[in-house]
C-alpha cells in the first residue's frame, strides 16, 4: 500500500501536508481495503461452509457472531499495518523520488575508492 503510492505521498509531504494527514490517509485507505475485502471474502466462505457441511454432513455454518469477529480482526490488521508502513518506509520518503539519477553503485564503497577485503 504504503510503497506503492511512495511518489504520491512524497509530493503531499512536498507540499506541506503534515505527516499526521498522510497517517490518516493511509489509515483510511486500510480501512477501505478492509471492508472491500471482507465481501468477496465472506461469500467465498459462505460456499466453502456449504461445501463442507455437504462433504461432512458436519452441522458447519457461518453464524452472524462469527461474521463480525473475522470483519473486526480484518479491519484490525489492515489498520495496523496501515499505522506500521509509515514508521517502516519513512526513510523511503528520504530518497530522490523524481531523479533518476540516483543509484545504489555510486553510493557503494568501492565506487568511492575505498578497498573491499573479502576472504
Amino acid at each position: 500500500m504504503f510503497p506503492f503510492h511512495l511518489p504520491e505521498y512524497a509530493t503531499l509531504k512536498a507540499m506541506g501536508y503534515s505527516d499526521r494527514y498522510l497517517i490518516g490517509v493511509l489509515l483510511q485507505e486500510a480501512l477501505i481495503l478492509a471492508i472491500l475485502g471482507f465481501i468477496p471474502e465472506f461469500t467465498i466462505s459462505l460456499g466453502l461452509y456449504g461445501l463442507i457441511a455437504k462433504a461432512t454432513l458436519l452441522p458447519v455454518q457461518m453464524t452472524l457472531n462469527r461474521a463480525r469477529l473475522v470483519l473486526f480482526l480484518t479491519v484490525v490488521m489492515c489498520v495496523a499495518s496501515g499505522a506500521i508502513a509509515p514508521g517502516v518506509s519513512y526513510s523511503l520518503l528520504t530518497l530522490p523520488i523524481f531523479s533518476n539519477s540516483y543509484s545504489l553503485v555510486e553510493k557503494s564503497p568501492l565506487k568511492r575508492g575505498l578497498k573491499c577485503n573479502m576472504l
